[in-house]
């Protein structure tokens, strides 16, 4: 099991690289993007209407792209879990087999879920986009032409969305990572606590294999339905009991 665990533990990592490569290149370009069309819409602006105006931008599109690169990551990191939990499960059943000598069409070992990814809080953070105080226009008649002042415009604008983009590409994507080897130690663990507890039997037979392999949420619906049965089957029984009776 250590062997299995170290290296569905690698999978995991292996996996997660290539999700957050994907998610890093989509992210970089989402901000690019913003950046050179806020920047476009100020120089337009300034075209247009000089210093005086106060000039606003809604960084609503920022968050559109952000949110469509989380789903796809949400989406991929997903399928790693899954992918990657499905091969732990694969091999601990083989394990299964070979230590209880099981037919292979007798025993059913279940994957433990992906874990849940929630959205960002980053995507509801508060983006100021806008030059609505007197300071810019004293900075900007400092620069030399719209060219100049674009540039340095550029600069504030992606100091001001950066934190956004690192936060969703280091601390989010780091927990849910952080998550999915937490579910993959504790199946590995539950299974390990399980087969030492068949192992120190003096025999272990199919029945004692009965729902091993079934998760808690299997458990709880089979306990459901075994209590459910039991009582349908004493009403029965009581009914015809009175209809015997009378």
């Amino acid at each position: 099991l250590d062997r299995i665990e170290a290296e569905c533990l690698e999978m995991l990592d292996t996996e997660f690289e290539t999700v957050t490569k994907i998610f890093n290149t989509r992210l970089e370009r989402s901000h690019k993007s913003f950046l050179d069309r806020a920047t476009s819409s100020l120089i337009t602006n300034l075209e247009r209407y000089g210093d005086t105006d106060v000039w606003h931008y809604d960084a609503t599109g920022l968050r559109v792209l952000l949110r469509s690169a989380f789903q796809v990551f949400s989406r991929n990191a997903h399928s790693a879990c899954q992918k990657t939990f499905l091969q732990a499960t694969q091999d601990i059943r083989d394990l299964y087999l070979r230590a209880f000598n099981v037919p292979d069409g007798a025993f059913r070992l279940e994957s433990p879920p992906a874990p849940h990814i929630p959205a960002p809080v980053l995507l509801g953070q508060t983006i100021a986009l806008d030059l609505s105080s007197s300071w810019w226009s004293r900075w900007w008649r400092r620069r030399k032409g719209y060219a100049s002042f674009a540039t340095d415009f550029a600069q504030i604008i992606k100091a001001e969305t950066d934190p956004i983009i690192d936060g969703l590409r280091l601390e989010h994507v780091g927990s849910v990572q952080e998550d999915a080897k937490k579910t993959l130690q504790d199946f590995v663990a539950a299974q390990r606590e399980i087969l030492q507890g068949l192992a120190a039997q003096a025999h272990t037979s199919m029945d004692d294999l009965q729902g091993v392999g079934a998760s808690r949420e299997t458990k709880a619906r089979m306990k459901a339905l075994d209590e459910a049965r039991t009582a349908l089957e004493q009403f029965l029984g009581d009914t015809q009991n009175k209809g015997a009776a009378a």
